[in-house]
């Protein structure tokens, strides 16, 4: 959309249309859509927060902006700044100023602008034809045509509301189903690979209950058996009591038998006793 010529005013005439501007340092244009560009330590920086390294004499440099037209729709808009040489001084005492890198010409004839797309869709940029667009958001319209050309060169940095997206909440929704998704299948291999040794656990804790029941009935029959030879321990103490009164009975038996025979001997001795020689 314009050029830039470095030096001061050349001889040449400037493109009609054209705005020439002297590049000093913190010298500002206005190019033809609004947008204003400011000389700082030998780079260009636009009013939208673009920063483009000033090109040496004879040397160009595009810029490319997005406008919304009044009718609501997107346009890309391309700027080409050409710089030239300072061709001569107007008088002794017009010297070039110290940091005067040269002149800016802005010319209409080198405004770009492709087809409008609606701006709430925004998915791209269409190319359209020289008789179907003449005109730009803010500048007459003679100033912009339309054009296929591709741009000769981009050098502005890209800083949109693209970056902010990273932040949107249907990144957080996205981030936190993933998050989700991840640890249930993380749930299903653990359990998948877990899952026999569970069981495999369990099986040892029912054999071991099993082996615990099992010793506490050889507990229960050895105590069964400890009570029954306790019983038969009882049987034959009884058995020895019993053989002892049959022991004691056979004494006074035997006894009652002796006195008997002694009272039958006794009374024998006597009447022999009586009886003459």
């Amino acid at each position: 959309m314009g050029t830039m010529a470095r030096g001061g005013s050349g001889s040449a005439a400037p493109a009609a249309g054209a705005a020439t501007f002297r590049l000093t340092e913190g010298a500002t244009m206005t190019l033809p859509d609004g947008c204003t560009a400011t000389v700082r330590q030998g780079a260009l920086e636009l009013s939208d927060g673009q920063r483009l390294a000033l090109p040496e004499a004879g040397g160009s440099v595009t810029i490319e902006r997005r406008v919304v037209r009044p009718d609501g729709r997107a346009a890309l808009v391309r700027h080409t700044i050409r710089v030239g040489e300072v061709s001569a001084v107007k008088s002794e005492g017009d010297s070039v100023p110290p940091g005067d890198n040269g002149t800016a010409e802005v010319s209409g004839k080198d405004n770009k602008e492709t087809a409008e797309v609606p701006v709430p869709e925004d998915k791209g940029i269409a190319e359209g034809s020289e008789q179907d667009d003449k005109g730009t958001a803010e500048g007459p319209a003679q100033d912009y045509t339309t054009s296929s050309e591709a741009p000769a060169e981009n050098k502005c940095t890209t800083e949109g509301p693209a970056q902010g997206d990273a932040t949107s909440p249907e990144l957080y929704l996205l981030a936190v189903w993933l998050g989700c998704k991840l640890l249930l299948l993380l749930l299903l291999f653990l359990l998948l690979f877990l899952l026999p040794i569970l069981l495999l656990l369990l099986l040892l804790l029912l054999l071991l209950l099993l082996l615990l029941l099992l010793l506490l009935l050889l507990l229960l029959l050895l105590l069964l058996l400890l009570l029954l030879l306790l019983l038969l321990l009882l049987l034959l103490l009884l058995l020895l009591l019993l053989l002892l009164l049959l022991l004691l009975l056979l004494l006074l038996l035997l006894l009652l038998l002796l006195l008997l025979l002694l009272s039958l001997f006794i009374p024998l001795l006597f009447f022999q006793n009586e009886l003459p020689a």
